[in-house]
């Protein structure tokens, strides 16, 4: 009996420890995999640098924006179905939620100008943020309403596996997919710009909350990424029931939703698509048209 409340939630830590384990891989994937692709010199995963300097971050107090923010990257992190749909926390594991709430730490860390370096640049990143939130929460909208069409009843992306695996809904996952794409081009992966002289010249508090900063936007970056993979490729979300194979499917699932992921947001980069209006408003109209005709077809 205690088992059937206690594995669920240590399933759930376990998988938020295992995805922050593997923040460094992210981070290099997300912002220097694409510039070594484009031919570009650049470092690999700086595993050991990079958690020394997390070590020397967290020792002060962070800000109210900084604190948000991470705030909504840890809830994301313990209930999105990273390897499995079923453990403490799923039921919170809503698109419309947990989407939201990852937009908004976006915003916080824009506001907090010293992340994007001088002031002139914070304001047109920021009016660029803000206008890629806005789009975000109207396809977060879009893909609440395709879920209620087509799967009634789905408590969040748990209860949305689930009925999945039990009646496959025709048109609904080729929908989620091109939904999930149109939320990668309005809101691809945050990016930090050169500091402006202010900030070299700053005080050194000044300069250790922009290491924060940075330090947060990988922590979002990360979750945003599990979310669009999650919300895309539901199918590929293991429900492991103690077996060891069915433990290793699951970890196979999440390594190729994250590797179609990374990739995703690699070739929008290459191909300078991000926040591109058209190419959102594209996927937009083919997520419906799939939703519907598999709802014609049912």
């Amino acid at each position: 009996m205690i088992s059937a409340y206690v594995l669920p939630i240590i399933y759930s830590v376990m998988q938020c420890v295992v995805f922050v384990v593997c923040l460094p891989w992210l981070q290099w994937c997300l912002r220097d995999a694409p510039r070594w692709v484009a031919g570009e010199a650049v470092a690999g995963p700086q595993w050991g640098a990079f958690w020394r300097s997390w070590r020397m971050v967290w020792r002060k107090r962070l800000s109210i924006m900084h604190a948000f923010a991470l705030a909504a990257a840890c809830v994301s992190f313990l209930s999105l179905p990273m390897l499995s749909s079923v453990h403490g926390f799923s039921g919170m594991a809503d698109p419309l939620f947990l989407g939201s709430f990852l937009l908004a730490g976006r915003l916080a860390l824009g506001v907090w100008g010293v992340w994007f370096g001088a002031p002139q640049v914070s304001a047109v990143a920021l009016r660029r943020e803000w206008r890629g939130a806005g789009l975000g929460l109207i396809i977060l909208g879009v893909i609440e309403a395709l879920i209620a069409l087509t799967a009634p009843g789905s408590d969040g992306l748990a209860g949305l596996c689930a009925n999945l695996q039990v009646e496959p809904v025709p048109g609904l996952e080729g929908a989620l997919a091109c939904a999930a794409m149109a939320l990668a081009v309005v809101c691809p992966p945050l990016r930090a710009m050169s500091p402006g002289r202010g900030l070299l010249e700053g005080a050194s508090m000044l300069r250790l909350e922009a290491d924060m900063a940075r330090h947060v936007a990988v922590l979002l970056d990360g979750a945003w990424l599990l979310l669009l993979v999650d919300l895309g490729l539901p199918g590929l979300i293991g429900q492991p029931d103690g077996n060891v194979w069915s433990w290793g499917a699951a970890l196979l699932g999440a390594a190729v939703r994250l590797g179609l992921g990374l990739g995703v947001f690699a070739v929008l980069r290459l191909t300078q698509q991000e926040r591109s209006g058209r190419i959102a408003i594209l996927f937009i109209g083919m997520a419906l048209l799939l939703a519907l005709s598999g709802r014609a077809a049912t």
